[in-house]
């Protein structure tokens, strides 16, 4: 009994220093929905998606891979969700950003940043792979 209360109060301040350490997301973000599509090869790889933002007044972005930087392996997957919590996209719309994303057999993670390489968003992706594979790539963000 002892055991469980000294780990049920270890967990309350975990949770405690995490909430309070957590400054990834700043009150100016916002609910959006997220769709993304990407795949890699030997031929290359290509990224596309939309984040569609619920505020009317923020609209959509579209995100489309430009330079592939790197990649390895092979994935095709895809990714949505609703209500993702993103920066307004007036702080990265219009201007280069880069994708990065990783993984193996059933899927991965890809990760957005913008012009000064601050995170804008990490969601997961699912779809068949090869055990490793790499995708990294400039992107551009636009309004839409």
């Amino acid at each position: 009994m002892e055991a469980t209360t000294e780990m049920t109060d270890t967990l309350e301040r975990t949770v405690k220093s995490i909430q309070e350490s957590d400054t990834s997301l700043s009150s100016a973000h916002t609910p959006a929905f997220v769709a993304i599509s990407l795949s890699t090869g030997p031929e290359g790889g290509h990224l596309d998606g939309w984040f569609t933002y619920i505020d009317n007044g923020y609209g959509k972005v579209h995100i489309k891979s430009e330079d592939l930087i790197e990649h390895t392996g092979l994935f095709a997957g895809v990714h949505a969700s609703a209500l993702a919590q993103l920066p307004p996209p007036g702080e990265f719309a219009g201007k280069p950003g880069t994708v990065k994303a990783s993984g193996g057999l059933f899927g991965g993670s890809v990760s957005f940043y913008d012009h000064n390489n601050n995170l804008i968003g990490q969601f997961p992706v699912t779809g068949p792979g090869t055990p490793s594979w790499s995708f990294k790539a400039h992107v551009t963000y636009t309004k839409g």
